[in-house]
């Protein structure tokens, strides 16, 4: 298994403009960017979001982050799959919070233990995967019978300071590993992602006042 480098322990929006970017024009654009986003959607729930606010707005700022992300993944023709998976310490488990920004039945009902599979397994040892063939892997799980139509894989913990909080996943139909360039935006999403879920303010909106 290649590993690539574990995740920094916390990440911060200032951070998502320095270490993280890549070296291609319209990454570093991309990156900046969401930067801006993280700081401007923090001081948007600091104002005053309700907690039944926080979920859509919540989910909205997280899926326009993927679709950005993928669009830019994608620009060379080639599909790629985004979705991230939250993790719940109730049942032990990851659960798909979204797949390519889109949520349906299916998806909403995926459910990977944690240390089991390939997303179980990365959020277990907190390290980032950049796979070429992800099905010939020994902790792959085969979800359909047909072959898979997806190979490389990259992987990474979503952390929020000592918040696990799950696992981000983007894969592509080629047997080859995702670039340098291409792992630091998607570095740089999951950090996006771990502002965007971990902060205090969406963390006591979601938990509720008894949380």
């Amino acid at each position: 298994m290649t590993l690539t480098r574990t995740l920094p322990e916390g990440q911060s929006a200032g951070a998502l403009g320095a270490g993280m970017l890549p070296s291609d024009e319209k990454a570093t654009d991309l990156t900046q960017n969401w930067a801006k986003q993280i700081s401007q959607f923090l001081g948007d729930l600091e104002s005053g979001v309700t907690s039944d606010e926080l979920v859509g707005v919540l989910r909205d700022f997280l899926q326009l982050r993927a679709y950005e992300a993928i669009e830019w993944l994608s620009a060379d023709g080639e599909k790629r799959r985004l979705s991230l998976w939250l993790y719940d310490e109730r049942s032990n488990s990851l659960s798909i919070y979204f797949n390519n920004g889109i949520t349906d039945q299916q998806t909403k009902d995926a459910k990977v233990p944690n240390g089991t599979g390939i997303v179980g397994t990365v959020y277990k040892l907190q390290q980032q995967w950049n796979e070429r063939d992800a099905p010939s892997l020994p902790v792959w799980i085969p979800i359909k019978s047909h072959p898979p139509r997806y190979h490389g894989i990259f992987l990474t913990p979503v952390n929020y300071a000592d918040l696990q909080l799950g696992v981000l996943v983007v894969d592509r139909r080629k047997r080859e590993i995702f670039s340098e360039s291409a792992v630091d935006v998607m570095s740089a999403l999951a950090a996006v992602f771990a502002v965007a879920i971990g902060n205090k303010y969406a963390q006591q909106l979601l938990r509720g006042p008894d949380g």
